[in-house]
């Protein structure tokens, strides 16, 4: 199973979403309520969810964006900030420049090679 990645202050964030939403602990019936299972609210308060699809599943049963997840409110108005600037979120790739063509027929110098040239 591969190694989940952790995310700065997620159990604290999740644990106070959680008894935010059900001050009494009551992990099976806010489950119920939020139409998630109730062993997957134990887990979930642990670590993220394994994929995408299922971190969006426990953001709305939290009530919240799925990017509070990952990050903060501070990180969040930080994203929202730098986005209102007008500013990439991500940088631009680099270009990339143009693949050499080899000839067909030769090894990775250039030269014939006997042995699978037969001609």
């Amino acid at each position: 199973m591969p190694k989940r990645v952790k995310f700065p202050g997620y159990e604290e964030r999740a644990e106070q979403r959680y008894r935010l939403l059900s001050p009494e602990d009551n992990k099976s019936k806010f489950a119920e309520e939020r139409g998630v299972k109730g062993y997957e609210v134990g887990r979930w308060l642990k670590t993220l969810p394994e994929s995408f699809t299922v971190c969006e599943r426990w953001a709305a049963a939290l009530g919240v964006p799925t990017a509070w997840l990952f990050v903060d409110e501070a990180g969040l108005q930080a994203v929202v900030n730098w986005i209102e600037k007008g500013r990439p979120i991500l940088p631009p790739p680099k270009p990339k420049g143009v693949p050499r063509l080899r000839a067909l027929g030769g090894n990775a110098k250039g030269r014939p090679n006997p042995s699978r040239d037969k001609g």
